[in-house]
């Protein structure tokens, strides 16, 4: 597993030649490496006297996030693993033999099948990621202040993630016969590159306001 891996270990598998991992591991990587960042920001406020004197109902949602955020992290690091196996998928099936009619039918379908399982993964990883930018959120406006610049490292990161994660869909989706459900994806992608900026710059205006002297 990729997660079980030391980073160098992990980076010459990158630097390869080999076709896996590849760019949406990397996306899933770098959703992995914000959620832990906001986990750490919730770490370091919720034992700080400060955290005492917030609101109750605050107190709670950051209690909240701080419990489901290692979840989210370990849910990344899966989609890393996931988007290898997937893409290994499609070139298995084009190896399939194509030597009759019923042959290239059936391969055609692996084909097909294994191209909408490598769009799947790398699309989870774009929803999972845009979902995160509201612990983000939550840790710029309640987060320990000495942490701030973490908040929007994370943020920088979730984006990249979310437009790797988008790359990767469109990639796969160029070889899926079914445009409409391509192009309903393909929106939704768009869609959410456009949303995860918004909510990126609205984040890293708060951590400028922070750093001003």
């Amino acid at each position: 597993m990729f997660a079980n891996r030391k980073i160098e270990d992990f980076l010459e598998n990158v630097s390869s030649s080999e076709p896996t991992p590849g760019g949406g591991t990397v996306a899933a990587l770098l959703a992995a490496l914000s959620s832990s960042l906001v986990s750490m920001v919730y770490d370091i406020t919720s034992n700080k006297s400060m955290f005492l004197n917030l609101d109750k109902s605050v107190k709670s949602e950051i209690l909240l996030a701080q419990d489901r955020i290692g979840n989210i992290t370990r849910l990344f690091l899966k989609l890393m693993e996931d988007d290898a196996v997937a893409f290994n998928k499609v070139m298995k099936a084009y190896k399939l033999p194509k030597s009759n009619v019923d042959e290239i039918s059936f391969r055609n379908n692996k084909i097909q099948d294994s191209y909408k399982e490598a769009l799947y993964i790398p699309l989870q990883t774009l929803r999972e990621s845009y979902k995160l930018y509201d612990y983000i959120y939550l840790a710029c406006l309640y987060g320990n202040k000495n942490a701030i610049t973490d908040v929007g490292v994370a943020a920088l990161s979730l984006q990249s993630a979310i437009e790797g994660a988008a790359l990767n869909v469109k990639i796969n989706a160029k070889y899926i016969e079914d445009r409409e459900y391509v192009s309903l994806i393909i929106y939704e992608c768009n869609e959410t590159i456009k949303n995860g900026r918004d909510k990126r710059d609205d984040i890293l205006k708060k951590v400028q306001m922070e750093l001003e002297c």
